[in-house]
């Protein structure tokens, strides 16, 4: 029986997964004034992966019923086409609750 190779399309999804919860993980550090902020002026950055690829991550947040925050991860490869956006959502509360 020979050696199983990981199914490409998969392995994709995973290594993007990682990248978009090891952010979720750092920007849970991140105080609701600071979000405020964030409303007005999105975050854009560029990451590489353990894949070696490169991916843009851009952070919006805009305000939602009462005075929380909702935060929008959106991940994309690093080419000039949008294919394989992924997304993910949470919301900061004033109180700096983080929210699922």
């Amino acid at each position: 029986m020979g050696l199983r190779l990981r199914n490409p399309f998969v392995w994709r999804e995973q290594i993007r997964r990682e990248v978009l919860d090891e952010e979720i993980s750092r920007l849970r550090d991140i105080p609701y004034s600071t979000w405020q902020n964030v409303v007005a002026a999105p975050i854009r950055k560029t990451l590489t992966a353990r894949d070696g690829k490169t991916y843009r991550l851009e952070v919006t947040a805009r305000p939602v019923h009462r005075d929380d925050i909702l935060v929008t991860l959106s991940l994309a490869t690093g080419g000039l086409i949008r294919r394989g956006l992924m997304r993910q959502t949470f919301t900061i509360t004033p109180d700096n609750r983080f929210v699922v």
